[in-house]
C-alpha cells in the first residue's frame, strides 16, 4: 500500500505558514516579556519601598540606618525575565523546524525553568532585604 503524498503545493504553503507563527509567537513572546519586566520592575520598586517603610514601623530605631540592600533584587528580576523571555526564541522554532524539534522544546523548558527560579530568588531577595536588621 502506497501512502498518498500531497503536492508540492500544498507542503510549501504549510510551511511557509508554520515558519510565520513560529517567527510571530518568537516576536510576541519577546514583547511580553520586555513589558513584563518594566510592569514587574516598576511595582517592585514601589513595593521595595513600603516594605522598607513597614520595616520601619515594625522596627524602631531602623529608619535612621540606611539600608545598603535596597534593590537588590532588581538584576535577579532582569536575568529572570530575560532567561524566560529568550526561552520563547527556540519554542518559536519548533513550530517548522522539525527534525530538532525535542531539543528546541528541551531548552525552553530549561531556560523558562531557570528565568523562573531566577524571578523567585528576586522576590525572596527583596523580602529579606526589607526585613533585615542592620548591624
Amino acid at each position: 500500500m502506497e501512502e498518498a503524498v500531497p503536492p508540492a503545493s500544498q507542503t510549501s504553503t504549510r510551511g511557509a505558514w508554520l515558519t510565520i507563527a513560529g517567527i510571530s509567537f518568537i516576536a510576541i513572546w519577546i514583547v511580553v516579556h520586555v513589558c513584563l519586566f518594566y510592569l514587574i520592575c516598576a511595582e517592585g520598586i514601589v513595593m521595595d519601598v513600603l516594605l522598607n517603610i513597614l520595616r520601619a514601623v515594625m522596627f524602631p530605631g531602623t529608619s535612621n540606618s540606611p539600608n545598603p540592600d535596597i534593590l537588590n533584587w532588581i538584576p535577579f528580576l532582569q536575568a529572570g525575565l530575560i532567561l524566560s523571555g529568550v526561552a520563547g526564541v527556540p519554542a518559536g522554532l519548533a513550530f517548522f523546524w522539525r527534525g530538532q524539534r525535542g531539543v528546541l522544546l528541551l531548552s525552553f523548558v530549561i531556560a523558562f525553568v531557570l528565568g523562573i527560579l531566577f524571578d523567585l530568588y528576586a522576590i525572596y531577595t527583596m523580602a529579606t532585604s526589607a526585613f533585615r536588621l542592620p548591624s
